[in-house]
């Protein structure tokens, strides 16, 4: 069994600013054995975690990183981006939206917190 290799992200933007902030990402796919199943991702790309510090919100770098890794994931010929943001997170609903995000589903995680 090999080990998947992920491209080398996040991808440096030459902008000083960007210090104080961040962007995790990977752009993957299910096996191609898969690919019969009704449930099949196709490759397809993930915000997997994204912060700016206090100090340097609303200047425009959170944007700058998640088109970074947008830019990424065309470069892999990926079908999508996703991300997970928590519906009461309102700062976060409007940067996504206002990038022309849209809601596919809601995930409910009660079941985590009565273990």
């Amino acid at each position: 069994m090999s080990l998947p290799s992920f491209p080398p992200y996040p991808e440096p933007i030459e902008r000083p600013e960007l210090t104080p902030s961040t962007v995790m990402g990977k752009v993957e796919s299910d096996p191609l054995h898969y690919a019969f199943m009704s449930n099949y991702m196709p490759w397809h790309g993930h915000v997997t975690a994204l912060t700016v510090a206090p100090q340097y919100r609303r200047l425009g770098l959170a944007q700058d990183l998640t088109r970074a890794l947008e830019r990424g994931c065309d470069e892999q010929d990926a079908w999508f981006v996703d991300l997970f943001v928590r519906e009461g997170n309102a700062t976060a609903v409007g940067l996504y939206r206002g990038m022309g995000c849209v809601t596919y589903t809601y995930l409910s995680c009660s079941s985590l917190s009565s273990s």
